[in-house]
Order: structure tokens, then sequence, then C-alpha cells
């Protein structure tokens, strides 16, 4: 979370250049260049982040999901269980999700940030608008920075719904080939 904050701190100071650009109706060709080698470069270490942490990511969505099965499938068995231990399944099954959810939106946030600079830039009055500006958007549109699972998957917003389903259709295949005994 705190990789992804800072991550997302420096597309923050990207997108706020572009807003400062888009505002003052900046036609230097060079300031808008700069700009977009600032992107760049804010990618590259994305990029250079993500090489370096892939695995990591992997390990912890592929850990976090196969505990979250886990946990659902012994709730659905009959216990004898205390009141304590009801609410110790409770609360760590609570703190699995919100922890996963957070995981989730803080790695997303980083996607999410640095899409709003082409949504900015989209808006950009016609006389301001250059060949700069131009590339810019393309290498935004082309190639968004996200972290990923060792390229298996970007973490985006979409996935934390593609992990809920997959839990739910995970939980309902173990429901089915559960063998009761009594």
């Amino acid at each position: 979370m705190l990789i992804s904050a800072s991550l997302t701190q420096k597309f923050k100071v990207v997108n706020y250049q572009l807003k400062l650009g888009l505002v003052s109706k900046f036609k230097d060709f060079k300031f808008w260049n700069k700009l977009r080698e600032n992107y760049v470069a804010a990618a590259n270490l994305c990029k250079t982040v993500d090489d370096s942490i892939a695995d990591i990511i992997l390990l912890s969505f592929g850990n976090n999901l196969f505990i979250i099965l886990v946990q659902l499938f012994n709730s659905l068995k009959p216990h004898n269980d205390t009141t304590f231990g009801r609410i110790y399944f409770m609360y760590s099954f609570v703190f699995l999700i919100c922890r996963t959810t957070a995981v989730l939106l803080y790695a997303s946030s980083i996607h999410e940030t640095s899409r709003d600079a082409a949504t900015m830039l989209m808006s950009t009055p016609p006389d301001v608008y250059n060949i700069a500006i131009e590339r810019f958007l393309y290498k935004i549109q082309i190639d968004p920075p996200a972290l990923t699972g060792k390229r298996f998957f970007k973490v985006t917003k979409p996935l934390i719904l593609n992990i809920a389903g997959a839990i739910v259709t995970y939980e309902l295949v173990l429901i089915q080939f559960q063998v009761v005994s009594y």
C-alpha cells in the first residue's frame, strides 16, 4: 500500500502540473514536451517498481484469495464453537476482506490517477492544442501504467469485482463437491 501511495503521488504531481498548464493556457511546445517527459518518467518508475515487486503482488493476491476461500469454506461447516470463537472468526474474516480491498484500492489508484491526465488533456482548448499534447495523450492511452502480478493481471478497480466473482464461483464449486458427513 505504501509503494502504491508513493507511485500515485508521482502521477498526482504530473496531473497538478497539467492542470496548471491547462488553466494558464500555455501554448509553449517545450512546456508540454517536458510535461510528457515527466509523465513518461513516472510511468517508467512504475514499470521498474512493478518488475521488482511483481512476484510479491502475485503471491499476495493468491494468498489472500486462498485464505478467503478457506475461511468461507470453513464457515459453512457445522461447528460447536464458543461465542468467543465465532467473534474471532468474524473479526479475522472482516479484517482479511478489508485488508484485501485496501490493497486493491491503493494499487488500483496508480492506474486511475495516471488515466486522469487523459481526461484533462481531452478538454484542452483548440488554441492550446499542439503535437506535444497529442503525443502525450497517445502515450497515456496506449500504455497506461499499473501494477501487475507477473503480467497475469493488471491491478485496476474492475479487478475487485473479478476477484469477488471468482470467490463466489470457487465457493459454489467447493459447496457442490463438499461431502456432508454427519
